[in-house]
């Protein structure tokens, strides 16, 4: 069974009810936005939570437009929400050779899976070559 879980926007408490399908899927593909969200400052709580599950192969984690200033640290890629604490606490918490594992998609079967597409511009600025993604 493959998994997969939209934007997370810190609602790590509604993720951890879906452990037990979490458990039994084969693939899980996460597909960002951890954090920035306007209700609750789970910051924290929400990249434990993710880095809970980093080295566990089934996981592949997509980059978001929420993730991308966090990782990448350009002012195109400033969402709503982004703050400098979060800022300080991603780079704090996010090991780099975990971040270099994400990407912009991912297949599963005969789909094409990603956040909510893509630019050939931020294709560029991430440094990714399309068919290393698959």
């Amino acid at each position: 069974m493959n998994l997969v879980i939209p934007d997370l926007h810190e609602e790590v408490d509604r993720m951890k009810k879906c452990e037990p399908l979490i458990d039994k899927a084969d693939r899980i593909i996460l597909l960002g936005d951890l954090l920035d969200t306007f209700k609750q400052h789970q910051i924290v709580k929400t990249l434990e939570w993710v880095l809970k599950y980093k080295d566990d192969e089934r996981w592949t984690h997509i980059i978001a437009n929420h993730d991308c200033h966090y990782m990448y640290k350009h002012p195109w890629f400033r969402c709503s929400g982004w703050n400098q604490q979060a800022q300080e606490i991603w780079d704090d918490m996010m090991p780099p050779e975990f971040l270099a594992k994400w990407k912009i998609w991912t297949r599963v079967d005969d789909f094409l899976v990603s956040h909510a597409g893509f630019h050939p511009k931020t294709i560029r600025m991430c440094n990714v070559e399309m068919h290393e993604q698959a």
